[in-house]
């Protein structure tokens, strides 16, 4: 359907200019366009006639109605000379001496459509619109109302034209002054928002700054108390050990009993603490990766040695797989071992009857290597299997619950996680659960751990019982290390402070030395700098053993002056090896030594 032709003005003089403009404010009015809507095409349509006339000489402006579109349309045509370059004109990048091309931008802007056609010699045709109000009637019937309109309405006088222009420019000036008011209103309340916003902001970056120096104190605080902490509890765990082996005497039954569930209780918290403490220090990026190459057999039966007699029932086997067919893995073997030992020690707590089993496998990509720990236990819900790995949550029946920190988990896979790996769960209430973790079996960022130092032979001669200086300021320490050198063959000497056991290092001349890190006076690291300088002891192999938890720093000092570092807790497990080691080169030295 073709648009409806309503009107048509010639424009030959100045007054029709000012006519076109008239008829189209009027036109716009009597469809029901807005006030805005109205003056925005009365001046698109008063700015194109004016062109037609001022470069043309004239020209004609049709009112068309385009019932398809709903769109009121006006078109202004010439017979002049054309427009050159109207691409830049209409993109507002050229304007002449008389200022042509801003009337054809502006309007392009004011319009909802906008269309050009022009010829040199030929002339130019201009079509505008404007999208009329949703529900405007154009029926046959109310266009021929709207024509009837048009005609009976005669165009007032140019004057009176022009003075209803200058009355609907001052209503637009008064509006534009409104709304620049309202303008200023609103750029106050942005500033004050702003002011808010910045202020907010600066709290918000104190606040930040004030976390993270309760943060630094938090983890200030654990580093402090791992020794306060691990250092009594490790004695502990030794005394009751030494009174459950009867050494010094025989116990009653009773009292076997008492000590068994003193001894009992100081694991657990040891353990608890443990995981608080590692936690912190994962958190805190602390945590070093010290890459060895190892396999899985001797890991798991170590792991075999140390659970095998804690399974306190009948009821429950402990069934570590045969995994002597796995390939070697370059990773860190410790956190490995702390993950499996997170894992076992669960299966065992909710295992009432049935079997841990524990495995290890290459996993489907080969690179990779799966290990696993199953169960026959209470098994977990699958609502709660999603929390498993959070900090601080345990999920079971309540008396499966209170059982640790609920950290043990959360441990394991950031330590999993550390290692380039992942974590893995299965449970069915009832049936059971499996927990599993799959790590690389080369760790990409390879950080070799500290060597055991290179032994001398055993300078006492003729007796073949090394002798071994042990300084640590911990009576309790003392005695539980004494003891555990005594079993391993090792003659000890035992004092209590850094400069008399500087003193005896020139006098005994011992084979080797074992030193307690935190002590009165002259710690560790001073009593171990004072033995390097000496000609005596510069090469005498020297095992530090402490509850203290070592930085990347401290083991770096340690290393680079020939000691290797022992956590007091693992006296009994890695650290035995290590101190076993140490003291049979010195009984069996290599020959030629």
């Amino acid at each position: 359907m073709k648009p409806v032709t309503l009107l048509s003005v010639k424009v030959q003089f100045e007054q029709d200019v000012v006519t076109a403009r008239g008829r189209a404010k009027r036109l716009a009015h009597l469809l029901n366009l807005s006030p805005q809507v109205q003056t925005k095409f009365a001046t698109a349509v008063s700015e194109l006639a004016r062109n037609a006339l001022m470069y043309a000489g004239g020209g004609t402006v049709e009112f068309l109605l385009d019932v398809p579109d709903h769109r009121l349309h006006a078109r202004v045509h010439d017979r002049g000379p054309g427009i050159p370059q109207v691409g830049a004109i209409l993109e507002g990048n050229y304007v002449s001496s008389t200022g042509m091309g801003v009337g054809l931008a502006g309007t392009r802007r004011l319009m909802d459509s906008f269309a050009i056609k022009t010829h040199p010699g030929e002339g130019t045709e201009v079509l505008i619109g404007v999208l009329l109000p949703p529900g405007t009637s154009l029926a046959a019937h109310k266009l021929g109302s709207l024509t009837d309109a048009l005609i009976r309405d005669v165009p007032s006088g140019p004057l009176e034209e022009v003075r209803a222009q200058n009355q609907e420019l001052l209503r637009t000036m008064a509006e534009l002054s409104t709304r620049e008011e309202q303008l200023q209103v609103l750029n106050q309340e942005l500033e004050d928002t702003n002011r808010g916003v910045v202020a907010l902001y600066s709290d918000l970056e104190s606040k930040a700054e004030q976390l993270r120096e309760a943060n630094h104190v938090k983890s200030m605080f654990l580093s402090y108390m791992s020794h306060e902490f691990r250092t009594p509890l490790n004695s502990i765990l030794g005394l009751t050990r030494i009174l459950l082996e009867q050494e010094d005497g025989q116990l009653s039954r009773e009292q076997e009993k008492q000590v068994s569930l003193t001894q009992k209780a100081a694991r657990e918290l040891l353990e608890m603490v443990n995981d608080l403490l590692d936690t912190a220090k994962v958190e805190a990026g602390r945590t070093q990766v010290h890459v060895s190459t190892f396999t899985v057999s001797p890991l798991l039966a170590t792991m075999r040695g140390l659970f095998q007699p804690l399974v306190s029932s009948s009821h429950v086997q402990l069934i570590f797989e045969d995994t002597s067919a796995l390939p070697e893995l370059r990773s860190d073997e410790s956190k490995v071992g702390q993950i499996l030992r997170n894992y076992i020690a669960n299966a065992l707590r909710c295992t009432a009857q049935g079997e841990v089993r524990v495995g290890a496998r290459l996993a489907p990509e080969s690179a990779s290597i799966e290990f696993y720990v199953s169960d026959t236990g209470i098994g977990i819900a699958a609502e709660d299997l999603g929390r498993l790995f959070q900090d601080f949550t345990q999920v079971g029946p309540p008396m499966r619950q209170g059982q640790g920190t609920g950290l043990g988990l959360a441990l394991a896979r950031r330590l999993a996680e550390l290692l380039g790996g992942r974590v893995d769960v299965s449970s069915s209430v009832g049936q059971g659960s499996c927990f599993s973790f799959t790590i690389p079996l080369i760790y990409q960022d390879t950080e070799i751990g500290l060597p055991v130092p290179s032994p001398v032979l055993a300078r006492r001669g003729g007796e073949g019982i090394p002798l071994v200086l042990l300084i640590d300021d911990t009576e309790s320490d003392r005695r539980l290390v004494g003891n555990l050198l005594r079993e391993l063959g090792a003659d000890v000497e035992e004092v209590d402070n850094g400069a008399v056991g500087l003193e005896l290092a020139q006098t005994l001349a011992p084979n080797a030395a074992v030193l307690d890190l935190s002590m009165p006076g002259l710690s560790g690291v001073d009593v171990l700098r004072a033995l390097r300088v000496q000609e005596e002891t510069q090469t005498l192999p020297v095992v530090v053993v402490s509850a203290q938890a070592p930085d990347a720093d401290l083991l770096g000092i340690l290393n680079d002056l020939g000691a290797t570092f022992v956590p007091k807790q693992s006296l009994y497990y890695e650290g035995r090896e290590v101190l076993k080691q140490v003291i049979e080169s010195l009984t069996n030295p290599e020959p030629g030594r």
